[in-house]
């Protein structure tokens, strides 16, 4: 459902009639029901990052005389939001010649959407003013022996392995969705191992 419905002031309880134009017809993803409500069709997708809005007009005939509204239908983006900054810590009993750190984060919103994995990525920091490094995608074990670089949907934290020791790094995650893809990166924690 769309809004309010649009509503035309019967004449002498004559039932109005409603007919959709312009973009809201022929892009065939929209109906209006007998009573006036713009409706979004079964199995229609709509893609912000395609189209963001649909313009046209419902016309509707009262008393026999044809009238006319314009109406624009906007959409919203459904994109998952920023997990919240990871926090890094050195690992509990990690070794001085054989580091690791734990990186944890909170998830990011759905905001309407299924959030249905994460992606983390790290790199070592430098002085400021210099040129940053690259990232380093975080991979773990598919189950079959194929590393992937796709978390689970609950995962929220993660062990980074075999690092420098007295070295800083920054890490980053990001959450996944099956219709938008991949959501805007955290912002930066770090940590030194």
């Amino acid at each position: 459902m769309l809004g309010d419905r649009v509503q035309g002031v019967p004449h002498n309880g004559e039932t109005l009639s409603y007919t959709l134009t312009g973009e809201l017809a022929t892009s065939g993803h929209f109906y209006i029901k007998p009573r006036g409500r713009i409706r979004v069709k079964s199995g229609a997708v709509l893609d912000y990052e395609t189209k963001s809005s649909y313009t046209g007009k419902v016309e509707y005939t009262v008393g026999g005389i044809a009238t006319a509204i314009n109406v624009t239908v906007n959409l919203t983006d459904l994109e998952a939001g920023k997990p919240g900054t990871p926090t890094v810590t050195r690992t509990q009993f990690s070794e001085p010649s054989n580091p690791a750190l734990d990186a944890t984060w909170t998830a990011a919103p759905a905001n309407g959407t299924t959030i249905t994995g994460y992606e983390a990525q790290y790199r070592v920091k430098v002085a400021e003013g210099e040129t940053a490094n690259a990232w380093t995608d975080y991979t773990v074990d598919d189950g079959n022996g194929v590393q992937t670089k796709t978390l689970s949907a609950s995962t929220r934290s993660i062990n980074l392995p075999d690092l420098t020791a007295g070295t800083t790094y920054e890490f980053q995650v990001r959450a996944l969705t099956r219709l938008e893809g991949e959501g805007p990166w955290s912002d930066i924690g770090e940590g030194t191992a």
